[in-house]
Order: C-alpha cells, then structure tokens, then sequence
C-alpha cells in the first residue's frame, strides 16, 4: 500500500492524505492513478513502484525534474518514507510504502439492514423502493382507495399579464 499527502499544489483543495492500494501508482497532470491539477507537470509525471521492500521513483517525463529532498533525479531513484517529492509547483510526502498485500477494509452492514431483507433480497427491496417512489407500487405501498383519482394539483398563478 502506498500512502501520500500532497503538501502544496496549484489546486489547495488537493492538499490532503492518500492512499492507494496498488503496488504501482502512476501520478500526472492528465493520466494516471492520481491526476494532480499542475500545468508545470507532464500528462504522465513518474511512476512509482514498490519491490521486494523498496520504493523505486521512475520520471517518465524528462522535460520536467523531479527532486527528491532537494536532489534532483534523472530516470529511477529510491525514496523512503517521509521523503519529499517536488514537481513542478506540486510537493508530496509518502507516508507509507510497503508491497505487503494490503487487506481492505471489510465492507460495513447496517446492524438494521437483516430486518428489511430477511424475507426479500437486497434487490427486490431497491426494485420496491424505487417503484413505490415512482408511484407505481405493487409492493406493498399504500393504494389508493375507492377507485377516485387523486385530487387535482393546484395550479400555480403564472406571470401578471403584459400592459401597454
């Protein structure tokens, strides 16, 4: 799992933590696993890779540099956690760099959920929600009775007419 904290970038809404659970997160401008709003990176800024235990930055657009803690990289480095990645006008930090399986997290049910779908599947009870929404309910929705059409919909005034 790799995890990041963008630190400054062009996009402040950016500025937050990361995680992505692959063993390769490719970053760029356009393309990739995380695409950073910087006109000052390239559409395929680096890729990085986790292997056996290392983490291997590679620049796969030359034109623009890469420095990792203040040095500046041609083609593949190795960092580690806590160091610092400047690209463009776009810092990073990697918080956590490890080519373990990663397990997620399990999914979380509703302690109420087995309720409502003891009897039913979870998607007969999404069909019937969406049917009684649509008004057109043979799913247990309240009918209408006697056979009388709903009463009409007040008309809403419209605009005063026009005068000369």
């Amino acid at each position: 799992m790799i995890e990041f904290k963008i630190t400054s970038t062009i996009d402040k809404n950016q500025q937050l933590s990361y995680q992505h659970w692959g063993k390769v997160l490719v970053v760029g401008s356009l393309l990739g696993d995380m695409v950073i709003d910087d006109p000052n990176i390239g559409e395929q800024q680096f890729k990085l890779s986790l292997e056996s235990g290392k983490a291997i930055i590679e620049n796969l657009y030359p034109r623009v540099e890469i420095r990792v803690n203040g040095k500046a990289i041609s083609g593949k480095a190795e960092i580690h956690v806590r160091d610092n990645i400047n690209i463009g006008k776009t810092s990073l930090s990697f918080t956590k760099l490890d080519d373990k399986p990663a397990e997620k997290p399990e999914a979380f049910e509703h302690p109420n959920a087995g309720a409502r779908f003891a009897n039913d599947t979870k998607e007969k009870a999404i069909l019937d929600a969406l049917e009684y929404l649509a008004g057109n309910s043979s799913a247990g929705a309240p009918k209408a009775t006697g056979g009388a059409p709903p009463p009409p919909v007040p008309k809403t005034p419209g605009p005063p007419p026009f005068r000369k």
